[in-house]
This record gives structure tokens, C-alpha cells and sequence, in this order.
């Protein structure tokens, strides 16, 4: 790989990733949605099933974990997007979110839990369609940008 092909890489995958995780975000809020709708399963045990099947969210399992120490949950939750945060160039707005998402799951009533689902799902895909858009305009552009700059880097040896 050229020295210049690099950075656009690393750049348009950041792109790409966050079209993931916000994906398996939305796949996320569904699953715990229809858990909570048809049988009521305690919050502990949605995220538990739930981390392995959106491993793009990491914040699950880790989550689950602490749970399983006895933490609260809404300390758990905060706390797990606290060490994401550490690992993910996401944006500020994902985990804002995030955290508004998790400070009030589990609070209410049944039909108040699903409104919330449905609140959190159209700011999830505000951000998945503007984070496609930006992946649609600016990750080839990375690529073709990375790759002439490699060609400059190389002709420049010559």
C-alpha cells in the first residue's frame, strides 16, 4: 500500500463504521422494542441477549457486565459509553444520545417504553441518513484523495 492510500482508507472506514453502528443501533432499539412489547423481559437480561448480536456495539456487553456487579443500570450504561467513547471516533451526537437513551429506559410503564423507543428511533435515523450521505459523498473521496497522494509521493521518488 502507498504511504498516501493510508489515511484515505482510515478515513472513509471511520465513515463506513459509523454507518454500522448506527445500523446495528437502530437493529438494537428494535430488538429491545419488541422484547419489552411482547414479553416484558427485564432490561438486564434484553442487553445480555442483545450484545452478541450487534457486536458493532460494544457498550452492551460491557453494560451487561456491569449489571452483573450490581451496578445500576443507568450508571452501568453511562459508564459503558464512557469507555466507547474511549475506543470510537463517533460522533458527540451518538453519544449524546446514547445517553439520553439510557437515562430514561426502564423508567416507565410498558406503552411509555415503547413511545421512548419510538422517540430514540428517528434520532438514530436522522443520524444513520445523514452519516450515509456523508459515507455516500466523502468516502470515495477519501479513497481517490489517499491514493493521488501516494501517486505524488511516488512520482516524487522517481
Amino acid at each position: 500500500m502507498m504511504a498516501g492510500t493510508g489515511l484515505g482508507y482510515i478515513e472513509s472506514s471511520r465513515l463506513a463504521r459509523r454507518v454500522e453502528v448506527l445500523d446495528q443501533t437502530l437493529r438494537f432499539l428494535q430488538f429491545v422494542r419488541t422484547g419489552v412489547r411482547y414479553s416484558a423481559r427485564p432490561v438486564e437480561e434484553l442487553l445480555t441477549q442483545s450484545a452478541a448480536q450487534f457486536p458493532a456495539l460494544p457498550q452492551l456487553a460491557r453494560c451487561g457486565v456491569l449489571l452483573r456487579r450490581g451496578i445500576p443500570f443507568r450508571e452501568a450504561w453511562k459508564k459503558s459509553l464512557e469507555e466507547m467513547k474511549k475506543q470510537s471516533r463517533m460522533e458527540a451526537v451518538y453519544f449524546q444520545t446514547s445517553e439520553e437513551f439510557g437515562h430514561d429506559f426502564g423508567v416507565t410503564d410498558a406503552e411509555g417504553q415503547l413511545a421512548h423507543f419510538d422517540l430514540y428511533r428517528l434520532r438514530y435515523e436522522e443520524q444513520l441518513a445523514e452519516a450515509r450521505e456523508q459515507y455516500k459523498r466523502k468516502g470515495r473521496l477519501y479513497i481517490l484523495l489517499g491514493g493521488l497522494s501516494g501517486l505524488a509521493a511516488a512520482l516524487l521518488f522517481i
